[in-house]
């Protein structure tokens, strides 16, 4: 065996047992999957529920051209982030356009940007070291698409173990006729917003269906704290409805 083939072996060999510390290829832009082919992971993605959380900073009355949100994305549990992919795409995952750009991100020693579709149309690890949370900053696009939007990132536990494309909260423009409260209002003034969620829904874009439950030691405190007022509701509108009758009653 000459030299040359000596070397290339030895190369290929630390490849595969590395991955891509340094980041992912351009190549994986499309799929947003660690590169199986023909150095990379060689590991499918997990299928359980990701320990990684995605979300976006767009208010509920829906993003802007031009105008910059923050993406998070953080782990949960004993998980760190090893290595990541974000980019923001249409909502339903059926088009891997890279909408928007990325201008700036936390911590800097450990993204970079990727060019797919555009030069900074997403971010990405440049070194294995562990953190517990990311954020970028996204630029909407001067032109606005007619659909929904979603931030998704791929997230890395370790060479052989990620999620594949974890969503965040779907988002929509200011020029639609929705907006970002599932199952809720979009109450906006001229310097904030925030979703006044529905009888039964609970959480930042009204996502999650209110369930009374008690924990071993604890109350879900959310959630009791939804019926509560519900039920403090009710009182206020009897007392409202009956309270004179009532106090008759009670001087007669």
């Amino acid at each position: 065996m000459n030299t040359i083939s000596s070397i290339s072996i030895v190369l290929a060999i630390v490849t595969v047992a590395s991955g891509y510390p340094t980041g992912p290829p351009a190549r994986s832009c499309a799929s947003m999957a660690p590169s199986t082919s023909p150095y990379g992971h060689g590991a499918q993605a997990q299928t359980s529920p990701p320990p990684y959380v995605v979300t976006m900073d767009v208010p509920c009355n829906g993003y802007a051209a031009e105008k910059t949100y923050k993406m998070t994305l953080r782990a949960t549990g004993n998980y760190e982030i090893k290595g990541f992919m974000c980019q923001v795409r249409k909502a339903d995952g059926t088009d891997a356009t890279a909408i928007g750009k990325f201008t700036a991100f936390e911590p800097a020693s450990k993204g970079k940007y990727l060019a797919c579709t555009s030069s900074k149309g997403a971010v990405s690890h440049k070194n294995r070291n562990g953190v517990n949370m990311f954020e970028a900053t996204w630029t909407a696009p001067a032109s606005i698409p007619s659909y929904n939007l979603r931030a998704f990132c791929t997230a890395l536990h370790k060479k052989d173990t990620y999620w594949l494309k974890v969503p965040s909260d779907y988002f929509t423009s200011e020029d639609s006729n929705t907006n970002n409260c599932e199952h809720g209002q979009c109450v906006a003034n001229a310097t904030a917003s925030a979703c006044v969620c529905d009888t039964g829904y609970v959480g930042v874009t009204c996502n999650r269906v209110a369930r009374l439950t008690q924990r071993p030691g604890r109350c879900d405190q959310t959630e009791w704290s939804v019926k509560f007022n519900e039920w403090k509701a009710l009182f206020d509108s009897y007392q409202a409805k009956y309270g004179a009758e009532l106090k008759r009653t009670d001087d007669d």
